[in-house]
């Protein structure tokens, strides 16, 4: 989820990027410099344009102290130990710090208060649910706050450290056997988060859906005075006017919460959209070292979560294995052929992957192959959904629309969208 929400990939971060004056020695603290706690929730985020209305980006007003890190870990760790706190780096909503004492090295992510508690709760517990119920390497949590009520003024989680390198990095070194390994444990995962599924909503999935329930209720209201203020040739402004269909009668409203009480629930699964070739971490030998980047992973019903996961997916197969160019084996790397065959060749082993990854479930699940073969209706119609209003995408959006309207159904298209839009 390039890693998700354009946050880094920290495996690949080591001690040689810190700085070498503050290696050997713990960070001096001055208290002067901690920075304010703040009721506001929303204090230090401010959100941006650039001047294009179709994209918003978040930035920092305040941006966190390494004294306050420092004394924040006193008094959450150990008020006696020395600690070594380095910046590493910045993605869109967080700050990235190497953290080190007792020669031990941990990661502190630091968050803007973008979904305030929430979003570090959920990841705490998707973090201790995928290391207490499967053997797929993820970050331990050694300790977090969920809250702004500590020194650095913002919500934090300090977990152990998965050196390595992103598999984008390394991806041609690595053998295929090395590959084939990857994705037969990430099946594994697969498996047991669907058989570990949940019944309707998590509550963090509750609270965002009310959210946005307030917000669709707040539009149709905004809607409705707009008429008010912006009259047709036949009204006066000022007018209050009501369409008959608008109007609900208390029994309407019972009848529609009974009816919503008695729907069924779908059922979910842990879906994490971002296991993606910069979040995978290997070692030199291309063995698996973790799975990072689990902030914003959802529990999705189970049509959306039935599908490869984000290093398999591509728009299409390459069956057969590309040429090689003559200009490969005369080793001349400035030929364009040469960045054509690297990109034919991977696109051939993924779709080898891809195979190994089905056959992998069918023997493992075949109740999720099922869903992936027979659900792509629904994954069809989500990602329209969550791409109509994306400038990049509207217009694919658009056309897979009008071949729906015309066909009746997807399958008369002659493509899939949320292929085409991976």
């Amino acid at each position: 989820m390039t890693p998700n929400v354009g946050e880094v990939s920290y495996g690949d971060i080591g001690l040689h990027d810190a700085d070498p004056e503050h290696k050997g020695r713990a960070t001096s603290i001055n208290t002067e410099a901690i920075p304010p706690h703040h009721d506001n929730p929303a204090d230090s985020l401010q959100w941006t344009n650039d001047g294009n209305p179709f994209s918003t980006r978040a930035e920092w007003t305040v941006v966190p102290t390494i004294d306050s890190i420092v004394l924040t870990l006193k008094e959450f760790i150990n008020q006696s130990k020395e600690y070594h706190v380095q910046h590493l780096w910045d993605g869109v909503y967080n700050k990235l710090y190497s953290v080190s004492y007792e020669e031990k090295h941990y990661i502190m992510r630091i968050s803007l208060p973008v979904c305030p508690k929430s979003k570090t709760e959920s990841e705490v517990a998707t973090l201790n649910w995928i290391h207490e119920n499967t053997r797929l390497p993820v970050p331990i949590v050694i300790c977090y706050d969920s809250t702004r009520n500590n020194h650095i003024g913002f919500e934090w989680i300090l977990m152990d450290r998965i050196d390595g390198k992103p598999l984008s990095q390394c991806w041609q070194a690595v053998t295929r056997n090395a590959k084939e390994r990857i994705v037969k444990q990430v099946a594994e995962y697969a498996v047991i988060a669907f058989s570990g599924q949940f019944e309707g909503e998590t509550t963090s999935n509750k609270d965002h859906r009310e959210t946005a329930a307030k917000m669709l209720n707040l539009a149709i209201r905004l809607r409705k005075l707009g008429r008010n203020f912006f009259p047709t040739p036949d009204c006066e402004p000022n007018r209050e006017l009501v369409d008959e269909d608008d109007e609900l009668t208390d029994e309407d409203q019972d009848q529609d919460a009974a009816d919503k009480r008695d729907r069924p629930h779908e059922p979910t699964m842990l879906w994490h959209d971002a296991i993606s070739l910069d979040n995978i971490i290997v070692d030199k030998d291309g063995v698996l070292c973790g799975v990072i980047d689990w902030a914003c992973v959802s529990c999705l019903p189970l049509y959306e979560a039935c599908q490869f996961p984000a290093f398999l997916q591509q728009a299409r197969d390459r069956h057969v294995e590309p040429l090689t160019p003559h200009r490969v084996t005369q080793r001349q790397p400035d030929s364009k052929d040469i960045l054509g065959y690297e990109r034919d060749l991977r696109q051939h082993e993924l779709t080898l992957l891809r195979k190994l990854f089905i056959n992998e479930m069918m023997g493992r699940c075949p109740e999720w192959v099922h869903i992936y073969n027979n659900r792509k209706n629904l994954r069809d119609y989500e990602a329209a959904v969550q791409n109509c209003d994306n400038e990049f995408a509207y217009e694919a959006v658009e056309r897979w629309v009008d071949a729906v309207e015309k066909g009746g159904t997807p399958d008369a298209t002659p493509w899939r969208l949320h292929e085409r839009l991976m």
